[in-house]
């Protein structure tokens, strides 16, 4: 039986939601918002079995990477070897042309090293992409299987503020920055609600999401 921690939406969405086969393996995106619990979520999957990538990471990679790049676009040449991670997103944060500037230049990256990821999946694999930004992101990739961490707003303020001792108006400004919850509902096919605790959002996942997505990548309606 099917608790009130995990809510069916949009059963329609994915294109191999009612067809997905032994001869693939199943993609799924987890988002949510800071402080939702989608990092446990994640490495909860992961523990029982999934395979997993992390955006950020690839973000991250993306910045050594193409550290040449970046330098000459912002005009930074200290940073042709190392870029400045906390000088960087300060000239980002507010400033949409300069986002834009950075993400013409990591996103087709990011896309490369993710189409990576899945590509090295083999049948039954179940792959997790962990992705904050997927409601923000009209142009994200497809997925068979998109599964959404929600909490309360309240939770989540006081999980950011404990974990890094972030100010109110800091916290503000984060959540300001993402995407709403109704907005991640909207594209979700399940909705994994984190408004207890972090040991019943694992076994939530464990004893029913983790089987209806073993079920999906075996094959089974």
């Amino acid at each position: 039986m099917v608790s009130e921690l995990l809510i069916y939406r949009n059963p329609d969405r994915g294109a191999r939601w009612a067809a997905a086969s032994p001869a693939n393996a199943l993609s799924v995106a987890v988002t949510g918002g800071i402080g939702s619990g989608k990092s446990t979520a994640v490495q909860t999957l992961k523990a029982l079995g999934a395979k997993t990538c992390s955006a950020d990471g690839l973000a991250g990679q993306a910045l050594v990477d193409l550290a040449p790049d970046i330098a000459r676009a912002f005009d930074h040449p200290e940073w042709e070897t190392s870029v400045d991670r906390r000088t960087l997103a300060a000239i980002v944060f507010n400033n949409p042309d300069a986002r834009l500037l950075l993400e013409s230049i990591t996103h087709p990256y990011i896309a490369f090293l993710s189409d990576r990821f899945f590509a090295s999946l083999t049948p039954g694999d179940i792959g997790i992409y962990d992705i904050p930004l997927l409601a923000e992101n009209p142009n994200a990739r497809a997925f068979d299987v998109i599964v959404a961490v929600t909490a309360p707003l309240k939770q989540r303020y006081q999980r950011l503020q404990e974990r890094s001792g972030l100010e109110p108006e800091q916290v503000d400004a984060r959540i300001a920055a993402q995407a709403s919850e109704e907005q991640r509902r909207a594209i979700a096919n399940f909705e994994l609600v984190n408004d207890t605790t972090r040991e019943d959002l694992r076994r939530t996942i464990a004893s029913e999401l983790w089987p209806q997505l073993r079920r999906l990548a075996d094959g089974e309606n």
